[in-house]
């Protein structure tokens, strides 16, 4: 899906699927645990430039960021450069399958 931003693929992904109904932002943050976000860049570069966790506050999906990329400037060869950096916040998908024995993770890559 095409959107300018995590957050409104979140939200064109609950309107396209159903519509107006009140429990489609939980069955979207329930069916879609994270969104991976790629852009283009203005040396017309595609690179992956946020990371988010779908979740649910309420009856609503929300979209918290996991990870980012600020790009900081062009090199000698005009490429676009920065870095990825973390937001400080452990998905919760991550959390659940810790606590169910079914991955360990280093949990300070997540750490801002």
């Amino acid at each position: 899906m095409s959107a300018p931003s995590p957050a409104a693929a979140s939200s064109r992904r609950v309107n396209v699927a159903l519509g107006s109904a009140p429990e489609a932002g939980e069955l979207v943050a329930i069916g879609i645990s994270v969104v991976i976000h790629e852009q283009r860049f203005l040396d017309n570069s595609r690179r992956i430039s946020a990371i988010c966790e779908v979740a649910l506050d309420g009856t609503e999906a929300v979209v918290h960021d996991l990870f980012s990329f600020t790009p900081e400037g062009v090199d000698d060869r005009n490429v676009v450069t920065g870095n990825f950096a973390a937001h400080g916040r452990v998905p919760r998908f991550i959390e659940d399958m810790g606590a169910r024995g079914e991955i360990e993770a280093d949990l300070s890559i997540f750490e801002s």
